[in-house]
């Protein structure tokens, strides 16, 4: 088994990363952080500059990926492509190949990737509710979003009784 957790569109949280380290004990790990925007960088850093060895686990990584803005006019579905298909040849790099792949998925937002990226399993961690703001109002789209996610994954996981009921 190897497992890919993303991180969504935020730094990886305490109980990610903890669940992540637990998992490298036995099976690799990839993390999947922040992408690398091509427009932020002055140039695009190499995959290896990108990826970092989880501290301890040899066979576990730390992996930002490179991403290239999807929002150009009439390029964005060939851009959205292209990114997809370069973060799956770099998780190949880094993962097994005969080893079952579980992705974890972590935001709604994440939802075009599931099935398109190698995984045999697919699970939403679900940590808190990312349908609304600290504030309680509802994020245009994420709820919709989060239906379609809940749609494709094969498993949830829930850090709560309260989000369970939530998702239902």
């Amino acid at each position: 088994i190897s497992w890919v957790f993303f991180a969504g569109n935020a730094k990886p949280t305490s109980m990610r990363r903890a669940l992540a380290e637990r998992l490298a004990e036995k099976d690799p790990v990839v993390i999947v952080d922040l992408p690398v925007s091509v427009l932020r960088e002055a140039r695009n850093p190499s995959f290896w500059a990108r990826c970092k060895r989880l501290e301890g686990f040899e066979s576990s990584w730390h992996y930002r990926p490179l991403h290239y803005p999807e929002r150009l006019p009439g390029l964005g579905r060939t851009t959205k492509m292209m990114n997809r298909r370069r973060l799956q040849r770099e998780l190949d790099q880094m993962l097994p190949n005969n080893a079952r792949r579980i992705v974890c998925y972590d935001s709604p937002t994440q939802d075009h990737f599931v099935g398109k990226l190698g995984e045999d399993i697919s699970v939403y961690l679900a940590i808190d509710d990312k349908t609304l703001t600290v504030w309680g109002e509802p994020i245009p789209g994420e709820r919709e979003a989060e239906k379609r996610l809940l749609g494709k994954v094969d498993k949830v996981i829930c850090v709560s009784e309260t989000l369970a009921e939530v998702l239902m």
